[in-house]
């Protein structure tokens, strides 16, 4: 038996407790004396970053004052600047520009609110403009909210008035256009230890160190520094620092302060782990401390720890013995005090182990019983596909004594198929994501459906099992759900119901009024004489209507031999299908329907459409339903377009209407039996169920694409030539 690593030793344990006894006085004294620096050190942080964020809103507010001011002081130099020449007032507008940078436009009203001179940095603009909401009685300048540009820059609108003081009235309004990322960065371009940023009264990011965040219109509003000034806290009421985890999901202390007059705000956010860099050095510096104080003790711990622990390593010798499996083994060791008592305890141990285990296997014998009587087969399976082991409920199934040692799929499978596991690991690498498996299996004669599933296991050594199979016998299950299919068509018959009365009735009025116009014309024959070449003409029109009525009842016959075929109970007999033919077929079934609810029908059907291998009834019965959804999801009006067409090696059938449509979170329950969003006692919720189990059967597939408003689409794809053949014995449940 191997022995166990050094550090499992219990000398080398009692020599690390040794040590670790030595240092703790000292790891306790640094461990405080970190604390406390760490608490300072925030605390100066947050000091220090409440004084630079109010330096920063104080300086952006005298900085856009101060450039307001420029204004208002250029300005006021004319008596009346609205009377001034254009060229005059583009000058003056041009140097306002060039000596406030921060300027973009800059638009003159007048009295009238109407623009009469306009300047950009960036494009010349149209005199076209008009401000509305000004008080032309307000002497005060006002400031617009903030807005953004196309391009995600923030600027903000300031609107001052203009006064003829000779005639002491408002002879118009300044509208300047400003730039706040260059006011913003004027204000805090040389800051640093952290990052500043600076937001309006709505929390939106109109200022970023990183103006990229601006651009990219960065959500600041999940920071709890932000947060505050939302709320109008006062900074000064903040005496502890504020940690957090800012917008970026980074740990920041932050300090904030508002723009008073502009209702802004600004915060500065420091990460923790670039302020807490001389904590880390301390920390540097009391590891080398501890490092000498080891090497001084660990010569004393090593001359104490081997005299105590030799006893206790001669009982961890025999431990091992028993722990092999020998509960027979008893330790005997010459010694005193607790150790013997130790040894005797664990003696005492052993012999009770080995009842328990005798025990323990009686147990076990018990539980196979009761697994065996839950009524499915269970089996484990190694990881080479081999079976471990089998209750008796499968062997009973498969008529076999013992299973054991034999591959999975040579019993559960069919032939050389692979079982679920073996599957799994086949194709996809991932047993617990593999889903469920049905197989058809011959078991004394009778045809068995079964459900296998597969469990995962952790094995603790490479020869114990890797999967736990559970086998459920679902023939009756399977049963059931033909018998529901036919029942979904008994119900579509039902419907079908007064649709064919009237289409029945439409031909035989055209009968009744053909045999009677024919008595007439007889009668009046009867009674009146004429030349022969009139006999001759009666006699073709007579035989005109003659064919008439022959047509009509030949389609009365079309109608009911359609609705007989579908509704007559049928096996899955595939045959080769022509795919047109059976849509215009199924067409006839619904003809009334369409033209009671006034329904638009386009189609569009591919010629020379190759065949395709199918059971022609089942095919209808999927057709029929999907139709029937689309008029039940049609108002007066509506349109149902069929357009069939042929892919690499699939023929497709598409169904399109313009109706409601389905909502997102039904889409995916369609295809559960039962599910229905139509009224009680309108649908049964089988209808798409039952189709995506016939098309799956047929080895085609079913989509649904819904967008609520717009309509349903609906694409059935079908193997094209019966090149491949249905897949009836062993479907994947998907």
């Amino acid at each position: 038996m191997n022995s166990l690593p050094w550090w499992e030793k219990i000398r080398y344990r009692v020599l690390i407790f040794g040590l670790l006894m030595s240092i703790f006085p000292l790891l306790a004294l640094g461990i405080v004396n970190i604390n406390n620096t760490w608490t300072d050190l925030e605390r100066s942080i947050h000091r220090q970053n409440m004084a630079s964020v109010r330096w920063i809103a104080k300086d952006i507010d005298q900085l856009i004052n101060s450039s307001i001011t420029k204004i208002e002081l250029t300005t006021s130099a004319f008596a009346d600047l609205t009377k001034e020449t254009r060229t005059q007032q583009e000058i003056v507008l041009f140097s306002l520009m060039k000596e406030v940078d921060v300027i973009e436009e800059m638009a003159l009203f007048n009295k009238s609110n109407s623009v009469i001179s306009r300047v950009s940095k960036r494009v010349v603009l149209p005199l076209e403009e008009r401000v509305t909401n000004i008080d032309l009685l307000a002497r005060k300048t006002e400031y617009s909210s903030v807005y953004f540009t196309n391009d995600g820059r923030p600027m903000m609108n300031v609107f001052i008035p203009l006064w003829n003081k000779q005639e002491n009235e408002r002879s118009g309004t300044l509208k300047v256009k400003l730039s706040l990322r260059g006011i913003i960065q004027k204000t805090v371009g040389t800051e640093s230890g952290g990052y500043y940023f600076v937001v309006d009264s709505q929390g939106n990011l109109i200022g970023h160190q990183d103006f990229s965040q601006v651009l990219r219109n960065t959500q600041v509003t999940a920071s709890e520094a932000v947060i505050k000034l939302l709320a109008k806290v006062n900074p000064l009421e903040v005496t502890t620092p504020l940690k957090y985890k800012s917008y970026n999901n980074t740990l920041v202390l932050g300090a904030f302060a508002p723009v008073t007059n502009l209702k802004w705000g600004v915060v500065i956010e420091q990460p923790v782990k670039e302020a807490m860099v001389p904590i880390y050095q301390l920390v540097y510096k009391l590891l080398a401390v501890m490092g000498g104080v080891m090497l001084t003790v660990i010569g004393l711990s090593i001359y104490f720890g081997l005299r105590f622990t030799e006893p206790i390593e001669k009982l961890e010798a025999g431990a091992r013995i028993v722990a092999s499996g020998n509960l027979d083994h008893l330790i005997v060791i010459k010694c005193e005090g607790e150790v013997a008592k130790l040894v005797e305890t664990f003696n005492n141990m052993t012999r009770e182990l080995k009842l328990k285990s005798q025990n323990l296997l009686k147990e076990k014998e018990l539980l196979d019983k009761v697994v065996s009587g839950v009524g499915v087969g269970l089996a484990l399976i190694k990881d080479d596909c081999t079976l471990s082991w089998a209750n008796a409920q499968l062997r009973s199934w498969f008529g076999l004594e013992d299973l054991t040692g034999q591959k999975c799929f040579q019993v559960l499978g069919e032939g050389n198929n692979y079982c679920l596991p073996c599957f799994a690991r086949k194709n996809q690498g991932d047993t617990e994501s593999a889903g469920d498996m049905i197989t058809s299996v011959l078991v004394k004669g009778e045809k068995k459906y079964f459900r296998h599933q597969v469990f995962a296991l952790n094995p603790s050594s490479p020869d114990d099992p890797r999967y736990l199979e559970l086998i459920e016998d679902i023939t009756v299950r399977r049963e059931m759900e033909a018998m529901v299919i036919q029942a979904d068509k008994l119900v579509a018959v039902g419907l079908l119901a007064s649709g064919v009365a009237h289409e029945i009735n439409n031909p035989l009025a055209t009968i009744n009024a053909y045999a009677q116009d024919l008595i007439d014309r007889l009668q009046e024959k009867k009674d009146t004489s004429g030349a022969n070449q009139d006999k001759g003409a009666q006699v073709n029109e007579i035989i005109t209507d003659l064919n008439t009525i022959t047509e009509q009842v030949e389609r009365c016959g079309q109608i009911t031999h359609s609705l007989l075929n579908f509704s007559r109970q049928s096996d899955w007999k595939l045959e080769s299908v022509d795919l047109n033919k059976l849509i215009q077929e199924t067409i006839k079934l619904l003809g009334y329907r369409f033209k009671k609810s006034n329904i638009q029908l386009l189609i569009s059907l591919q010629a020379k459409l190759p065949t395709i291998n199918s059971s022609s009834i089942h095919l209808q019965q999927v057709l029929f339903n999907i139709l029937i959804n689309s008029v039940d999801a049609l108002e007066a009006g509506g349109q149902i377009e069929i357009i069939t067409s042929k892919k690499p090696d699939w023929v497709e059938v598409m169904i399109r209407d313009n109706g409601a449509g389905i909502k997102e979170q039904y889409l995916r329950k369609i295809f559960d039996p039962f599910f229905t969003t139509k009224p009680i006692g309108k649908g049964t919720g089988l209808g798409l169920s039952i189709c995506y189990g016939i098309i799956s059967n047929l080895k085609g597939e079913l989509k649904v694409d819904s967008e609520v408003g717009k309509g349903t689409e609906v694409t059935v794809l079908l193997p094209a030539n019966g090149e491949e053949e249905m897949r009836s014995e062993t479907l994947l449940n998907g």
